[in-house]
Parts: structure tokens; C-alpha cells; sequence
């Protein structure tokens, strides 16, 4: 030993491997290594001085930054140019934290807990194409990287018993103390890559073990690699066999590959040879026993993939859609020269998930097919059967069941393929647009039907069942639940009643299809489609009933909720009144906010029973609310029942307060008030028509007018007194009557379908219900103008004819006296003013 450089302890780093201290980095040298040292510290770019991180405790010695350097080299295995990246000033520190020796107090447990015995590195690539070095110590996030760069301290670098190793890794130990690993994102392919190329060879070919350790643990390495190489395999979508690699079958594979360079006697010894070495392997009761278990994993590996579409099941149906062979990836038929691949994650029940099953089916079968004629399953199979075993019977019937079900899968994927373009454009399409595409695929599903010899009844049941659940998602995909309890429902009842025409359309398509399908095929009961909608579409009538459901829930915001302020009430009981339908909004609120919290995400997943005790506990709260509302309603109309004016004001302020239709309480409510109204004015204009009746032979005018105009001006009071709450009323109704019209109209559209199929009796009464929801009011308006056009008429003629009698009265008797009277006064001012001027002259003349 000699003296000893101190320099300061490594600090820790965080996630990205910035922001903590870094020491400066140095080597432990004696003095008589010194110079040797420091060459070699030369080959490396020089580390800028940071200090200790606070937290961090002092160690002994610093690490050499060679070893930095070695661990930096390593990133070349994430790909060319990654080294590149690498920031001094970021990633040193978390470099030096993990190549740093142990804390003096250090135990076995907390070294194991401790983030400083591994380190990650991966490439984290921008959307411009930038790319950052990530160095941590943290578990990176997945999705975050393709490939990653894991190592690990081995144990005996930090722990040698129970004593913690404090100083660094040196440089001669690295590849020892410090495991390297690259990870794909096929987390479980890189491992089956390293336990195949690195561990499993180092188990099965170590002579040094007694036989019958390594026969044990040879069988156990078999069966995890197998299992390990189906599953790793299995999220790739396909199927793979594992071959073990047995040195004593390692000549059956090599002899067949160079079996076509010899010549015939060549081949004759060769085969000589290779029929003593399969005896003697066959004779091997530990290798038969492991190459047993193999073929026992591959007969049920494969049995299962056979079994995939058994007992009645729409190929991707086993798997949730897509199957474990499907895994929701892109599937390329290269067979047919097409792509096909699911469009969303969501979609993984819809008809698109069916076709890519079928596509990645028959390449996995062809698969299977290939790799049942390798040379390392022939040699197998050769020994087993030269050892008469049992389980070779059951595997070699997989044969032919393979071929027969690769040439099904190819044929259903040919003929499926012709639902591509319909069903890709029904993945992409809006409610509005569903019931235009339906029909197209109805027919291409008829097509499969007639043509696809292996695709049974149960198969195209599975099928149009995807497709409904497709219709129901892009249903969804454009109503929002949200919106609707928020009180924007002007977009969302548009899209809930496109959405209820698509179901009975797709229904519609599906029964004029399978009529067809049962008519050519009258003759032949298996070529039927025997079945009904209630069995076939039960899921989708579910999500119909869900959309009427939130239909209602659409009334009820727009009838307790409106998105405009509540007309203004006048009178003593105005305030009483406000008050009222105040109340009803402020419950409304609470009720629709219990429904967010309970039903909201479940409302159109048809698989949620919870929709149901929710919507019926929302339900039975606007029904309370309703009966509130019609009190309220009742309460404003009485205050203005005395005047006819205001009595229609009040009506039209409730009916524009009013949007239900006359099968709702509040519409029921509102209809009983405007016939009540009807009624009041029918009532005033009796009483009217009585009054004059019986007054008209001698008006009630007031002594000092004249008894001709007092009567015609009387009869104008009359006519006054219907004529402006008529006209008031008239354009009131007519709005009332085309808001109600247009109301019934889109409610014919989607309503009560149900009931309309059954027969067309019902269908015409349905209509009628709901063209009457405003035809009884309608018949009670015309009844009203009629008899009001034959009685105000009469008050206008009546005026009329005591003008008339007046004229005539004055013409016949008053003319000529007053003429006569105007006559006679007009020549007596004439001769006194004859006079006058007379006596002027004169009295001129005298004076002159």
C-alpha cells in the first residue's frame, strides 16, 4: 500500500438522470501506479468537478471513469449512433451511483430494495424526430421505449456475506459485477431469447453433473422453454413448436439437411447409421420420457388452436374478439394480396375483428402446417415412434385435421374479405349515416353464407351479432351522456333518434335478407336462417330502449331545465308563482346530479344492469316533479281566468314553458289548460251573443246619445270585446298547433315501432295517437272559429243596418226641413243687408 487520494462520494440521480450531484471522477492509485493511472485516464474525455449530493453519504473511494466509459460503450447495443447522445452532464451521475460500492451499514436486505444495483438506459424519440438519452435507475414507463438497456449489479459486487463491499467496480471486474441485457418491447421474446441462448445451453450441455441431476433438470428447462415459447409467441398471434435442442438428436437434423449432397451408397450407409443412432436414442428412457412431454405439449398447443371456432363460436368470439391469434394486430393475407386490420381497440367485437381473425387463422395453421414437416419435429416423431410410444397416435392425427382446417380458414378468409369495404366504412361512419350502409352488408353476409362451404349457421349467427355490435358503437361513439345531463341535448336527441333508426334498419335489413335467404333455400332446412330477432338482437333492442330512455331524460332537461329564462309572471300571486317552478328546477338539479354520479358511464352499455335502478330511481323523481309542475301550472292560470287577454298570455307562456307532447303529464297538463281556455272563450262569446240578442231591439245606450249611433256604437262594444282576444288567441294557437305538428312528426319517425310491426292496425292507430296529440285541440279551435265567424258578423251587420236607418231617417224627414230652415235664414240676412246698404247711399248722397 502507499498513500491514499480522497475524493468525494457519487451522488444519486433522478428519473432522467439530470439534476443530481455528480463527484468528480477519479481512481484509487497507489503511488507507485500512479503514472500508469493517469495514462489511462487520458483515453477518456475529461468529467466536469461536481459536488456531493446532501443526502448521499461519503464514500471511500470514487469510481474510476473508465468504468463510465464501459457502461457508456454498452449503448451501442440499442443501435448505431446512441453512444452519440450520451450527456456528461446528465448521465455521469446515475452511471457513477450505480457503479459505486456499498454503504458501510449496508445489509443484504437493503441492498436488494436499493434502486443503485440496476440502471436503465432506452431512446426516447420526439414527433420532429428528435431523439433523447434517457439514464435512470427508476423502472421506465411502458410505452415509453422499443429497446432497452437494463443492467444489474451482481450480488457478490456489493455483498460478500454479510460484509457490504464500499468500494467501486473496478475496471478488470466489469463483466463480471455488472449484467448486461437488451429488452425488446416484446418483453416476453427477449426472455425467451436470453434463457434460450444463455442460460438453457449451460444446463443441457453441462457434462460435469451426475446424470441424474442433469436428466431432472434438463425436463424442467424443457418445460419452461416450452411454455415460455408458446406464450411469448402467443402475443405475436402466432403459433410456434418447441424444438428442444438434445445433443443426442442433434444428428438426425444435421444428416437430413445435407442428405441431397451424397451420392446412393453414400445415402445408403448414412441411413444405416441414423436408424442405430435413433434405436440407441430410443433406448434412452430418461430422453424418451422429456421428448414425450414435448409432443404432449404440442398436441394439446395445437388441439387448441383447432379448437378455436368449436361449439357454435364466431371465430374471434373465443378470445374476445380476434382471438389469441388476432391480439388486435395488423394481419396481412398474402394469399390473397390484401391488408386487413382492425380499426379501433374498441372494435374488437365488431365484423372487422372477424375477418382478421380468419386472415390470421389460416397464417397460423400454414404455420403449424411448415412446422410440422421441419426436421427437428421429424426427428422426434422418428424416435418416438422407434420406441412405440403412446403419445405419438394423438399427435400424428393432428396431420390431416391441420390441412382440413387450413383450407376452411382459407376459404371463409377469401369470401369474408368481401365485407372489408362496407364494414370499414361502417367503422368510420356517424349514427346518421349507419342506415345507409346496413343494407350492403346484409347482402355480403348472404353472400358468405351461400358461397363459404365451412361457415355454419352458428358461425354467421356470431357474425351478424358483431355486426350489431358495431351499429351499436358508432350509435354510441356520437351521443354523449355528459351532454345530455349538462342540458345540451339539442345534438343529442338529433343523434338518439339516428341512432334508433339505425337499429331498425340494420333489423329491417337483416329480416328482408334472411326472407330471401329462407325462399331460395325452401328446399334445403341446413341452408335456412332459422332465426328470430328477438334471439339475434336482444343486445341491440337493449341499446334502442337505452336510447329512449335517454330521450325521456332529453325531455325531462328541456321541460325542468331549459337552457331560457322562465317568462315573467304578473299579478298578486306572480312572486307565489315564480317561486313554484323555481323550486321544481332547484329538485330537477338534484335528481339529474344523482343520476351522473350513479348511471351515467352505464347508460348505453347494454352488459351495465345498473342502468336500470338508476334511470328507475330518476325516473320516479320527475314523475314527483311533474305532478309539481301541473299544480304550478294550474296555480298561474287561475289568477287570469277573469280576462280573456290575459288568460291567453298565461296559456302561452305555460305552453312555451311546456315541451312534451300530449302523452306527457306536463302535455296533458298543458292541452286540459288550452281547452279550458277554448272553453272560456266559447263561454264569453255565448254569453256575448245572449247579451246582444237580447238587447239588439233597444241597446242599452246612455240618454244622451243618439239612439242610432248609441246602438251602433254599442254593437261595435261587442264586437270589440271577442275580436281582440280572437286574434290574440289565433296566433297563439297557430303556433301552438305547428310546434305540437312538428312534435308528433319526429315522434312518428321513431315511435312506437315496436308496436307498429305487430300489425298495421296498430301501426295507423299509433300514427292517429300521434297526429292526436294535437287533433282533439285542433277540432275544439275549429269548432271555436266557427261559431265565432257566424257571430261577430252579425254585430258588424248589426252596426251596419243602424247606420243605414239613420242615413235613411235623415234623407227622408231631417233633409228637407233643414233645407228649408237654412233657406229661409239665408234670404232674411240677405233683404237686411240690401237694406243696410240702401240707407248707406243715401245718407252718402245727403251729406255729399
Amino acid at each position: 500500500g502507499g498513500r491514499r487520494t480522497r475524493t468525494a462520494s457519487l451522488g444519486a440521480s433522478n428519473r432522467e438522470g439530470s439534476g443530481a450531484s455528480c463527484p468528480r471522477l477519479g481512481s484509487e492509485v497507489s503511488r507507485g501506479e500512479g503514472e500508469s493511472r493517469t495514462r489511462g485516464r487520458t483515453m477518456v474525455p475529461n468529467r466536469p468537478t461536481v459536488s456531493r449530493a446532501p443526502s448521499m453519504k461519503r464514500m471511500e473511494t470514487a469510481v474510476d471513469p473508465r468504468c463510465v466509459e464501459w457502461c457508456r460503450g454498452k449503448l451501442k447495443l440499442l443501435g448505431d449512433g446512441v453512444d452519440a447522445l450520451w450527456r456528461p452532464e446528465d448521465h455521469d451521475a446515475p452511471t457513477a451511483a450505480f457503479l459505486a460500492g456499498a454503504d458501510p451499514d449496508a445489509t443484504a436486505a437493503s441492498i436488494a430494495q436499493s434502486k443503485r444495483t440496476r440502471l436503465f438506459a432506452y431512446v426516447e424519440e420526439a414527433g420532429d424526430g428528435a431523439r433523447r438519452l434517457f439514464v435512470t435507475a427508476n423502472v421506465p414507463p411502458a410505452g415509453a421505449w422499443r429497446r432497452l438497456l437494463a443492467m444489474t449489479r451482481d450480488p457478490t459486487s456489493l455483498m460478500i456475506g454479510s460484509t457490504p463491499v464500499t468500494i467501486p467496480v473496478s475496471l478488470s471486474s466489469m463483466p463480471k459485477a455488472v449484467h448486461v441485457s437488451v429488452v425488446d418491447a416484446d418483453v416476453a421474446g427477449s426472455l425467451l431469447k436470453v434463457v434460450k441462448g444463455v442460460y438453457a445451453p449451460a444446463v443441457l450441455r453441462n457434462d460435469a453433473w451426475p446424470k441424474s441431476v442433469k436428466d431432472e433438470l434438463s425436463a424442467h428447462t424443457h418445460r419452461y422453454l416450452a411454455t415460455l415459447t408458446e406464450r411469448a409467441h402467443e402475443l405475436r398471434g402466432e403459433t410456434v413448436l418447441y424444438v428442444p435442442e438434445e445433443p443426442s438428436l442433434l444428428f438426425l437434423t444435421t444428416d437430413a439437411r445435407h442428405t441431397g449432397d451424397t451420392s446412393v451408397n453414400d445415402t445408403s450407409t448414412q441411413t444405416s447409421a441414423i436408424e442405430e443412432k435413433i434405436e440407441r436414442a430410443a433406448r434412452d428412457e430418461e430422453l424418451t420420457r422429456r421428448l414425450e412431454s414435448v409432443v404432449i405439449h404440442w398436441t394439446r398447443q395445437i388441439r387448441e388452436v383447432v379448437r378455436e371456432t368449436d361449439g357454435g363460436e364466431s371465430g374471434a368470439d373465443r378470445y374476445g374478439g380476434g382471438g389469441a391469434h388476432a391480439a388486435g394486430r395488423d394481419v396481412t393475407n398474402e394469399t390473397l394480396g390484401q391488408s386487413l386490420s382492425v380499426v379501433e381497440e374498441d372494435a374488437s367485437d365488431g365484423p372487422l375483428a372477424e375477418v382478421a381473425f380468419w386472415h390470421s387463422r389460416a397464417r397460423d395453421l400454414a404455420g403449424i402446417a411448415r412446422q410440422l414437416d421441419d426436421v427437428g419435429v421429424d426427428a422426434i416423431v422418428r424416435v418416438l415412434r422407434k420406441a412405440r410410444s403412446t403419445y405419438l397416435e394423438p399427435f400424428s392425427e393432428l396431420y390431416s385435421i391441420v390441412a382440413s382446417e387450413l383450407s376452411a380458414a382459407e376459404d371463409n378468409a377469401r369470401f369474408l374479405n368481401t365485407l372489408v369495404p362496407p364494414c370499414e366504412a361502417l367503422a368510420k361512419a356517424k349514427a346518421t349515416e349507419v342506415a345507409g350502409l346496413v343494407p350492403g352488408i346484409s347482402h355480403r353476409v348472404r353472400l358468405v353464407w351461400n358461397a363459404a362451404e365451412r361457415y355454419d349457421q352458428d358461425r354467421v349467427f356470431g357474425l351478424l351479432r358483431k355486426i350489431s355490435n358495431e351499429v351499436m358503437r358508432r350509435c354510441a361513439k356520437d351521443v354523449s351522456v355528459g351532454d345530455i345531463l349538462d342540458g345540451n341535448v339539442k345534438h343529442a336527441v338529433d343523434a338518439l333518434h339516428a341512432s334508433i333508426e339505425a337499429c331498425d334498419a340494420w333489423k329491417t335489413s337483416f329480416e328482408f335478407t334472411r326472407a330471401a335467404v329462407n325462399k331460395m333455400h325452401a328446399d334445403d332446412p341446413k341452408m335456412r336462417w332459422p332465426w328470430e330477432q328477438s334471439s339475434l338482437f336482444a343486445q341491440l333492442d337493449a341499446f334502442e330502449q337505452r336510447c329512449k330512455d335517454l330521450l325521456d331524460v332529453c325531455d325531462a332537461q328541456a321541460q325542468f331545465a331549459p337552457r331560457t329564462a322562465p317568462p315573467v309572471f304578473g299579478g298578486a300571486t306572480g312572486l307565489e308563482i315564480k317561486k313554484s317552478f323555481d323550486d321544481v328546477r332547484e329538485s330537477f338539479s338534484k335528481i339529474t346530479d344523482a343520476l351522473r354520479k350513479s348511471g351515467a358511464r352505464a347508460a348505453l352499455d347494454v352488459a351495465a344492469a345498473s342502468w336500470h335502478d338508476d334511470f328507475n330511481a330518476f325516473a320516479r323523481g320527475v314523475k314527483d316533479l311533474e305532478v309539481r309542475f301541473q299544480n304550478a301550472m294550474t296555480l298561474s292560470v287561475e289568477s287570469a281566468r277573469a280576462d280573456l287577454t290575459a288568460f291567453v298570455e298565461r296559456i302561452d307562456a305555460l305552453r312555451a314553458m311546456s315541451v312534451g307532447d300530449a302523452k306527457s303529464p306536463v302535455g296533458r297538463c298543458a292541452d286540459r289548460l288550452t281547452s279550458e281556455l277554448f272553453a272560456a272563450f266559447a263561454d264569453e262569446l255565448a254569453a256575448t251573443k245572449k247579451h246582444f240578442d237580447t238587447h239588439r231591439e233597444n241597446p242599452p245606450v246612455h240618454p244622451s246619445m243618439p239612439r242610432r249611433a248609441g246602438a251602433a256604437s254599442w254593437a261595435r262594444t261587442q264586437h270589440a270585446r271577442l275580436k281582440a282576444p280572437w286574434d290574440q288567441l289565433e296566433e297563439a294557437a297557430a303556433a301552438w298547433m305547428a310546434e305540437r305538428d312538428d312534435l308528433a312528426a319526429r315522434r312518428a319517425r321513431i315511435g312506437e315501432k315496436d308496436a307498429s310491426a305487430k300489425s298495421g292496425e296498430m301501426r295507423d292507430e299509433t300514427s292517429g295517437t300521434s297526429r292526436g296529440a294535437s287533433g282533439g285541440l285542433r277540432r275544439e279551435l275549429e269548432s271555436l272559429r266557427l261559431a265565432y265567424d257566424a257571430t261577430l258578423p252579425q254585430f258588424e251587420k248589426y252596426a251596419k243596418d243602424q247606420h243605414a236607418a239613420w242615413v235613411a231617417h235623415v234623407e227622408r224627414k231631417v233633409a228637407p226641413s233643414v233645407r228649408q230652415r237654412l233657406e229661409n235664414r239665408l234670404l232674411a240676412v240677405a233683404d237686411e243687408d240690401d237694406e243696410n246698404e240702401t240707407e248707406t247711399e243715401t245718407e252718402t248722397d245727403d251729406a255729399a
